[in-house]
């Protein structure tokens, strides 16, 4: 049970009112991320992996909730630089106002251009773990808790450098998120719906990632652009990346065919059967291709001798 306290002046006189209303307590509250990297066909030669961390908290309540229909957070942000040259370490920009969200289970945040690596707003804890590979801590936490909200993503790039004096050493720039509270629930319970407040203090994460960090990049990225290639949507970049690596499949392609024909006979007279049809359905591609081509000439021909037949 909560207190609303309200103070007005009423003439000359002060007054001052207190009423009860019932609020949820949270319990064992836990904030922190999950990160999953992504290079492009570019930027691993650069040594650059662009991360998106998933930032969520963990939560049980003091009272029964059956539906976790919404919930409003609240949160700031900060961005870092870090570099290990000279051991200059962590650099930090001004943190932002506090910034609201309010959450119904419909919003959906993940990993640009990666389908499977997409969360909803709202879990209960135990459908939350499937979704990912949390480790350590995070996951038992996570497990002693009931629902997880997932709130927000930010970009981490981190990359490896070269110097003569330094040798190699890393950069990074990403976003710290602090001062994480939950502010309402709306929840039903036993059929009848509430929308309350929370007691909750403010909560901050530390900066190492719930989940054994997974890099999705190089060849999901691959795997993209071929996609994206035959479905029309992929940009220039991405179409160069799928080109040249259909052209690479295929002329490498005898190669693994061409080991497995000598160690496995049977394989060989396969390859042989699908060689004769794809040769010969080639060889009738260009029969048609040269008549289709051919024609309009041979039909000037036929105009022609007929001209002269006439003659």
């Amino acid at each position: 049970m909560g207190k609303i306290f309200k103070v007005e002046t009423v003439g000359c006189t002060v007054k001052y009112t207190c009423k009860a209303t019932e609020v949820v307590e949270i319990k064992n509250p836990f904030v922190d991320f999950i990160s999953y990297g992504t290079s492009s066909g570019w930027d691993i030669i650069f040594d650059v992996v662009n991360w998106t961390d998933i930032h969520y908290i963990a939560f049980s309540a003091d009272k029964k909730i059956e539906t976790l229909k919404e919930a409003d957070v609240t949160y700031t942000t900060q961005t870092y630089h870090y570099t290990g040259k000279n051991n200059k370490g962590y650099t930090y920009g001004e943190k932002s106002d506090p910034q609201y969200k309010s959450l119904t289970g419909k919003e959906e945040i993940g990993v640009d251009g990666y389908p499977t690596y997409t969360w909803k707003s709202i879990y209960r804890s135990e459908e939350f773990i499937k979704t990912t590979n949390l480790t350590g801590e995070a996951k038992t936490n996570v497990e002693k808790s009931e629902f997880v909200l997932v709130f927000l993503k930010t970009a981490f790039k981190e990359q490896e450098k070269w110097s003569m004096m330094q040798g190699h050493y890393k950069e990074a720039d990403g976003t710290k998120v602090s001062n994480v509270s939950i502010l309402r629930l709306n929840f039903e319970t036993d059929g009848v719906a509430y929308n309350l407040g929370v007691l909750m203090n403010q909560q901050e994460g530390d900066d190492i990632a719930g989940n054994k960090p997974e890099n999705i990049g190089f060849w999901a990225y691959i795997w993209r652009c071929i996609v994206r290639l035959f479905t029309g949507t992929a940009t220039l970049n991405e179409k160069i990346v799928a080109i040249v690596v259909i052209v690479i499949a295929v002329l490498f392609l005898p190669v693994p065919l061409t080991v497995l024909s000598l160690v496995f006979p049977a394989f060989r007279a396969v390859m042989k059967k699908i060689l004769h049809g794809i040769v010969t359905a080639v060889k009738y591609l260009f029969i048609g291709l040269w008549y289709i081509i051919s024609a309009p000439f041979r039909f000037i021909a036929l105009i022609i001798r007929k001209i002269k037949g006439d003659d």
